[in-house]
């Protein structure tokens, strides 16, 4: 047997160790070689992020899935170096799809959805929007635009807590007044509204009411289908504005505050029966039969009659909610003498009872 000094056992280690330091330092270099990178981006659509949509990032050997947060933004973490197909979906929204290499370092892959437009456009006096971008604050909003909108209330509805802020941040953005109706009435109604649509609605609403036509004014002072009242006429030129144009957006936006919902807005419908401006009273009385006001009924008649017979036939529609025997043959009286016969006040009647049961449902 060979005989094995010290000296040599000593190197032997020495040199066994020195093979694991390397073997060790190699595996570590190895491993960041094949450190998992990172994919991420910005979902948008015609230059807006848009929260809520899902990215789903998928190779040969694995699948995962993200959903952007409130600025557009998704970020998978951990990815092994492939290729892979990236993917984004949302409701209202052509689904889009891209391969990516995925390799060393962080690899940015932005995307730009493009919302589905309809097929037919109704063009007429009654659209909600316009092929044509707004122009002005008083314009309809573009059709583009007021399908997103639809898009984002509908996924609000459903619980998408992202879709409701990017409908949050497009109220602050838009100067468009019946898109911001719409919003800032669908974000009260759906509890997903803040004090800043509520000062919006009630403020307008509040400007409405306080500049139309008021008892003591002179007769016949009272708008009428073309043109609103001298006294708003008046007030809009003090304030530069075009009169026609404002009084029936700000007419919308009193109707989207009865929309809302909120219950805040009773006292500002109360004030509105106080004027002699039938449009203001039958919107104000639509809310207050809705909203089931104690003495409502007795509200309005009272408020009807300032006017004349033939202006507050719409009023009496919704009179036919009135749990008051009185009340209710007042109004099929009205509706008779406007030619409604038995039949058509019935059908009247079942109209406003499903409008308040669709009022009363869980929102």
């Amino acid at each position: 047997m060979t005989k094995v000094n010290d000296s040599d056992f000593g190197s032997f280690v020495r040199r066994v160790s020195l093979l694991a330091i390397l073997t060790a330092a190699l595996s570590v270099v190895s491993a960041s070689a094949q450190t998992p990178t990172r994919l991420k981006g910005t979902v948008k659509t015609e230059g807006a992020p848009v929260p809520g949509v899902t990215v789903s990032a998928q190779s040969p050997s694995m699948l995962k899935t993200t959903v952007t947060d409130v600025e557009g933004s998704y970020e998978f973490l951990g990815l092994p170096s492939d290729n892979y197909r990236l993917q984004a979906t949302l409701e209202g929204a052509y689904p889009y799809g891209v391969s990516v290499t995925v390799a060393e370092g962080i690899v940015v892959q932005d995307i730009n959805l493009e919302m589905e437009k309809s097929l037919t456009i109704t063009l007429s006096c009654g659209s909600p929007c316009s092929d044509e971008p707004a122009a002005t604050p008083l314009d309809l909003p573009a059709c583009s635009d007021y399908e997103f909108d639809e898009k984002l209330i509908t996924s609000v509805k459903l619980g998408d807590e992202s879709a409701g802020e990017l409908l949050r941040r497009r109220f602050r953005q838009t100067f468009v007044l019946a898109s911001k109706d719409t919003i800032a009435s669908e974000l009260l109604r759906l509890q997903a509204g803040t004090a800043e649509h509520w000062d919006y609605l009630q403020a307008r609403a509040s400007t409405l009411i306080a500049n139309t036509t008021q008892p003591g004014d002179s007769p016949g002072a009272e708008p009428d289908y073309a043109h609103p009242s001298p006294r708003f006429v008046s007030w809009c030129e003090e304030q530069s504005l075009p009169p026609e144009e404002t009084y029936f957006a700000l007419l919308a936006t009193l109707d989207a505050l009865v929309e809302s919902r909120d219950r805040r807005s009773i006292s500002i419908l109360q004030e509105g029966l106080e004027t002699i401006d039938p449009f203001v009273i039958s919107s104000c009385a639509r809310g207050l039969m809705l909203h089931r006001v104690p003495n409502a009924s007795t509200d309005i008649l009272h408020s009807l009659g300032r006017l004349a017979a033939e202006e507050y036939f719409n009023t009496m529609i919704w009179l036919l909610l009135s749990e008051d025997p009185e009340t209710q043959e007042r109004a099929r009286e009205a509706l008779s003498n406007e030619g409604y016969g038995e039949e058509d006040i019935a059908l009247q009647a079942d109209s406003v009872r499903e409008v308040q049961a669709s009022w009363n449902e869980r929102r």
